[in-house]
């Protein structure tokens, strides 16, 4: 596996909310890292969700552990889950442009077993995840 690097990983970024953002640095006192649903700014406006339903032949061939790998490897947090129906659901959140970049590897020829189709949407991040975890 070789390492996936964000390109921008040490620039800082421009949230939705006009603040600037060193990436992949901690929020301050008063920025709340509050994990009830009730999240200050710095989870609220500043980092993005990715949900991404995975399916073809995604189960029992290490899917799960490989998406795991390359989400920290970006810097990202969130789970990688089996469903019922043979699926893998990806929640992701961290800077747009590392999700961005998970997508790309999820659609891309190196993953294990056989990716048919991916399902996708965005929506604003939480914060509710402390790491990247398989569930």
């Amino acid at each position: 596996l070789m390492p996936i690097r964000p390109s921008d990983r040490c620039a800082p970024t421009v949230c939705r909310t006009g603040k600037r953002h060193a990436m992949g640095s901690k929020p301050r006192n008063g920025q709340n890292l509050n994990r009830s649903g009730q999240s200050g700014h710095w989870y609220a406006g500043c980092v993005d969700r990715l949900t991404a339903v995975v399916r073809g032949r995604v189960q029992g061939v290490g899917f799960r552990y490989w998406v795991r790998r390359h989400a920290e490897a970006l810097g990202l947090t969130g789970t990688a889950t089996n469903l019922r129906d043979g699926a893998v659901e990806v929640i992701a959140e961290g800077p747009r442009g590392s999700l961005e970049r998970l997508l790309d590897v999820l659609r891309g020829d190196d993953t294990p077993g056989f990716v048919g189709r991916i399902n996708s949407t965005w929506s604003d991040g939480s914060g509710e995840f402390g790491g990247f975890r398989e569930r």
